[in-house]
């Protein structure tokens, strides 16, 4: 028969089963191993080259793929076909992407109707998050150069986070001051200092950078002293200083330092 022609020449004998659906390959030798395949219709096996065939029941150690290596999955990429996937690099995470096939990130992403998070990409300590709705896709960062493990509480409150818009340290003008008058204010020079994105509806927060009470102008007395106070201007943070008392006064050097927080 065919398979006999074909095998024989290599000590092999083809035999025919009784059932007319079974063909048995046999080796010729002491032992006369044999291999049985049933078929249920006319059938095209291309048999490797080279290698071992694995048995359906074999041992999942005995599995191997082309060009696999430590690390690979292998994954069904359709419905009749499997795919390995090379291991991915430190600190990588295994997704799906948008053709529905498994990939490598180095970007946790969670897709949701509220907002896209992703995780640190350039360097420890930092946390990249993209808002739905964001313009051009614009990524706020959270950063922290923290030496230890830390906790931060949030409010158990709906709430907005604040942020410092912008912060300094303005020397006060020391020229004489008349009594009940102010010093004259010039925006960015004499106790003014420009600071970007400011508005009239800000708030200034300010201390000065050491105790005043010793200071020329800001010592206790029953008869007044100076005062100061803040305003904000657009693009600048501003400060009076107010002279309370009957007489002239010509103010000792204070340093204030000042915030705005929105």
């Amino acid at each position: 028969m065919l398979l006999c022609f074909l095998l024989c020449g290599f000590g092999g004998r083809g035999i025919s089963g009784a059932g007319g659906g079974t063909a048995w390959i046999v080796q010729a030798g002491t032992n006369d191993y044999s291999l049985g395949i049933e078929l249920t219709g006319n059938t095209s096996v291309v048999f490797p080259t080279a290698g071992t065939l694995q048995t359906t029941t074999g041992s999942p150690a005995g599995f191997v793929i082309a060009s696999q290596a430590p690390g690979d999955l292998l994954y069904a990429s359709s419905n009749s076909a499997w795919t390995r996937l090379a291991k991915g690099s430190n600190n990588s995470f295994l997704g799906i992407n948008s053709a529905g096939t498994m990939n490598w990130y180095t970007n946790i992403q969670l897709d949701d109707s509220a907002a896209q998070f992703y995780s640190a990409t350039a360097s420890k300590g930092t946390l990249k998050v993209l808002l739905s709705g964001s313009t051009d896709g614009k990524l706020m960062t959270l950063a922290s150069s923290q030496t230890d493990n830390r906790t931060v509480t949030l409010p158990d409150a709906t709430a907005t986070l604040t942020y410092t818009l912008a912060s300094g340290s303005l020397a006060l003008a020391t020229s004489e001051i008349n009594a009940g008058e102010c010093q004259a204010v010039s925006a960015g020079t004499t106790n003014s200092v420009a600071a970007t994105g400011v508005a009239t509806t800000d708030v200034i927060t300010f201390t000065p950078n050491a105790t005043i009470k010793a200071v020329t102008g800001y010592t206790p007395a029953t008869t007044g002293g100076l005062t100061i106070t803040a305003f904000p201007t657009s693009g600048y943070v501003n400060f009076d200083v107010c002279n309370w008392t009957a007489a002239a006064v010509t103010p000792g050097a204070v340093t204030v330092n000042w915030k705005v927080v929105r």
